[in-house]
Protein backbone atom coordinates (compact mmCIF):
# COMPACT_ATOMS: atom_id res chain seq x y z
CA UNK A 1 0.00 0.00 0.00
CA UNK A 2 1.47 3.37 -1.04
CA UNK A 3 2.06 5.99 2.29
CA UNK A 4 0.86 9.23 1.98
CA UNK A 5 3.21 12.20 2.10
CA UNK A 6 3.80 13.80 5.83
CA UNK A 7 1.76 16.94 4.82
CA UNK A 8 -0.93 15.15 3.28
CA UNK A 9 -0.79 13.42 6.56
CA UNK A 10 -1.25 15.79 8.58
CA UNK A 11 -3.77 17.16 6.55
CA UNK A 12 -5.96 14.22 6.82
CA UNK A 13 -5.03 13.97 10.66
CA UNK A 14 -6.18 18.02 10.83
CA UNK A 15 -9.81 17.49 8.99
CA UNK A 16 -10.24 14.36 11.63
CA UNK A 17 -10.12 16.50 14.41
CA UNK A 18 -11.93 19.44 13.42
CA UNK A 19 -14.80 17.20 12.16
CA UNK A 20 -14.48 15.32 15.71
CA UNK A 21 -14.40 18.69 17.95
CA UNK A 22 -17.38 20.12 15.70
CA UNK A 23 -19.69 17.26 16.81
CA UNK A 24 -18.88 17.70 20.16
CA UNK A 25 -21.34 19.71 22.32
CA UNK A 26 -20.86 20.72 25.51
CA UNK A 27 -22.71 19.08 28.03
CA UNK A 28 -25.86 19.93 29.41
CA UNK A 29 -26.35 20.93 32.50
CA UNK A 30 -28.30 19.18 35.50
CA UNK A 31 -31.10 19.97 37.54
CA UNK A 32 -31.17 23.54 38.59
CA UNK A 33 -33.51 24.69 41.67
CA UNK A 34 -35.71 27.67 41.72
CA UNK A 35 -33.19 30.81 41.82
CA UNK A 36 -30.26 29.43 40.13
CA UNK A 37 -29.24 30.46 36.30
CA UNK A 38 -28.89 27.52 33.84
CA UNK A 39 -26.58 27.88 30.55
CA UNK A 40 -25.79 26.70 27.85
CA UNK A 41 -24.57 27.59 24.51
CA UNK A 42 -25.35 30.94 25.24
CA UNK A 43 -28.86 30.38 26.40
CA UNK A 44 -29.89 31.02 29.80
CA UNK A 45 -33.00 30.37 31.92
CA UNK A 46 -33.58 31.01 35.44
CA UNK A 47 -36.83 29.82 37.07
CA UNK A 48 -36.80 32.80 39.66
CA UNK A 49 -39.71 31.65 41.79
CA UNK A 50 -42.44 29.83 42.00
CA UNK A 51 -46.40 30.55 43.65
CA UNK A 52 -48.91 27.75 44.02
CA UNK A 53 -52.82 29.69 44.29
CA UNK A 54 -56.42 28.22 43.10
CA UNK A 55 -56.44 31.76 41.20
CA UNK A 56 -54.55 34.72 39.93
CA UNK A 57 -56.52 38.22 39.21
CA UNK A 58 -56.92 37.73 35.40
CA UNK A 59 -56.64 33.95 35.22
CA UNK A 60 -59.19 31.64 34.98
CA UNK A 61 -59.80 29.65 38.14
CA UNK A 62 -57.92 26.19 38.12
CA UNK A 63 -60.96 23.29 38.19
CA UNK A 64 -61.83 21.15 41.02
CA UNK A 65 -58.75 19.00 42.04
CA UNK A 66 -56.52 21.07 40.98
CA UNK A 67 -54.15 24.24 41.45
CA UNK A 68 -51.98 26.42 39.32
CA UNK A 69 -48.32 26.78 39.46
CA UNK A 70 -46.73 30.11 37.90
CA UNK A 71 -42.95 29.84 37.38
CA UNK A 72 -41.11 33.43 36.86
CA UNK A 73 -38.61 32.46 34.30
CA UNK A 74 -35.85 34.83 33.36
CA UNK A 75 -34.45 34.41 29.51
CA UNK A 76 -31.34 36.18 28.57
CA UNK A 77 -29.04 35.54 25.43
CA UNK A 78 -25.33 35.37 25.41
CA UNK A 79 -25.54 34.96 21.57
CA UNK A 80 -25.16 37.08 18.84
CA UNK A 81 -28.92 35.63 17.26
CA UNK A 82 -30.93 32.48 17.54
CA UNK A 83 -31.92 32.97 21.34
CA UNK A 84 -35.79 32.56 20.63
CA UNK A 85 -38.11 31.52 23.89
CA UNK A 86 -41.33 30.04 23.07
CA UNK A 87 -43.71 29.05 25.85
CA UNK A 88 -45.06 25.72 24.10
CA UNK A 89 -41.86 24.37 24.38
CA UNK A 90 -41.90 24.61 28.20
CA UNK A 91 -43.43 22.45 30.48
CA UNK A 92 -44.09 20.80 33.81
CA UNK A 93 -43.64 17.44 34.54
CA UNK A 94 -45.09 16.00 37.75
CA UNK A 95 -43.61 13.17 39.54
CA UNK A 96 -46.05 10.50 37.67
CA UNK A 97 -44.33 11.44 34.56
CA UNK A 98 -47.88 13.65 33.21
CA UNK A 99 -46.94 16.66 31.84
CA UNK A 100 -48.56 20.05 32.16
CA UNK A 101 -48.98 22.75 28.81
CA UNK A 102 -48.34 26.00 29.79
CA UNK A 103 -52.26 28.29 29.86
CA UNK A 104 -52.65 31.04 27.84
CA UNK A 105 -53.85 32.92 31.18
CA UNK A 106 -52.50 32.69 34.11
CA UNK A 107 -50.59 35.42 36.65
CA UNK A 108 -49.29 38.40 35.10
CA UNK A 109 -47.11 39.92 33.35
CA UNK A 110 -47.13 36.52 30.96
CA UNK A 111 -44.00 35.24 29.53
CA UNK A 112 -44.30 35.91 26.15
CA UNK A 113 -42.45 34.03 22.89
CA UNK A 114 -39.39 36.03 21.77
CA UNK A 115 -37.87 35.79 18.67
CA UNK A 116 -34.15 36.27 18.26
CA UNK A 117 -33.10 37.89 21.51
CA UNK A 118 -30.22 40.01 20.93
CA UNK A 119 -26.83 39.22 23.16
CA UNK A 120 -26.75 40.96 26.86
CA UNK A 121 -30.42 41.22 26.68
CA UNK A 122 -32.98 39.40 28.70
CA UNK A 123 -36.96 38.67 28.95
CA UNK A 124 -38.69 38.28 32.23
CA UNK A 125 -43.00 36.85 32.80
CA UNK A 126 -44.41 34.47 34.63
CA UNK A 127 -45.57 30.95 32.74
CA UNK A 128 -48.93 29.41 34.64
CA UNK A 129 -49.53 25.74 34.47
CA UNK A 130 -52.38 23.88 35.90
CA UNK A 131 -51.43 20.92 38.36
CA UNK A 132 -53.08 18.17 40.07
CA UNK A 133 -53.67 19.68 43.33
CA UNK A 134 -51.52 16.78 45.56
CA UNK A 135 -48.93 16.88 43.60
CA UNK A 136 -45.77 18.04 45.34
CA UNK A 137 -42.93 17.88 43.06
CA UNK A 138 -42.27 18.51 39.54
CA UNK A 139 -39.60 19.41 37.16
CA UNK A 140 -39.92 22.29 34.46
CA UNK A 141 -38.46 21.63 31.54
CA UNK A 142 -37.64 23.63 28.38
CA UNK A 143 -36.70 22.06 25.31
CA UNK A 144 -33.83 24.12 23.17
CA UNK A 145 -34.23 24.05 19.39
CA UNK A 146 -33.18 20.90 17.74
CA UNK A 147 -29.76 23.57 16.71
CA UNK A 148 -28.86 22.99 20.22
CA UNK A 149 -28.37 19.32 19.95
CA UNK A 150 -31.60 18.60 21.05
CA UNK A 151 -30.62 19.72 24.91
CA UNK A 152 -33.47 19.98 27.77
CA UNK A 153 -32.86 22.91 30.35
CA UNK A 154 -34.44 21.09 33.66
CA UNK A 155 -35.29 22.57 36.69
CA UNK A 156 -36.64 21.14 40.32
CA UNK A 157 -39.51 22.68 41.64
CA UNK A 158 -41.13 21.71 44.63
CA UNK A 159 -44.39 22.91 46.36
Amino acid sequence: MPRLPSGARLLLLSIVVASLLGACKPPVPGAGKVGQKLDYQGYSITVAAVEFAEDFPGARKAREGYTLAALDVIVASDRAKDVTFRPKYAKLVDRDGDEHAARATGRDPALEEVEDLPKGQTRRGWLTYEVPKNARKFQFVYSLPPAMNDADLKFDIEK
